[in-house]
């Protein structure tokens, strides 16, 4: 029942613009320039692709070639094993996830 109204969800709401290509165009800008992992800019943008669907990445523009199977389910595989991490304190985690994002972008704004 989920996807079927995911379907209906997009058929009904989902459609191209210039505004969403635009803050698509910024939001993709944005990250590879904070960018601070090993991953291309290829493997980000193939990422978002694969994680939006063709559909919409089509709609947004998203240009990247699709990533490999083999790093898809590697991606599977970490983010399988990573629920099995024992819970945490959620809120200190975020402080210290916000504090950090904090920092990239007043580094990112000091260029």
């Amino acid at each position: 029942m989920a996807q079927q109204l995911d379907k209906v969800i997009k058929k009904r709401q989902f459609s191209q613009s210039d505004h969403g290509k635009e803050l698509t165009r910024s939001l993709i800008d944005h990250i590879l320039k904070v960018n601070k992992s090993k991953a291309s800019a290829q493997e980000i943008v193939g990422l978002m692709r694969y994680l939006l669907g063709t559909e919409i990445a089509d709609m947004l523009e998203i240009e990247a070639p699709d990533l490999p199977g083999y790093k898809i389910s590697l991606l599977r595989t970490i983010n399988y094993l990573k629920g099995f991490q024992r819970a945490g304190d959620f809120k200190q985690a975020y402080r210290l996830g916000y504090a950090k994002f904090k920092k990239q972008s007043a580094e990112h704004h000091n260029y």
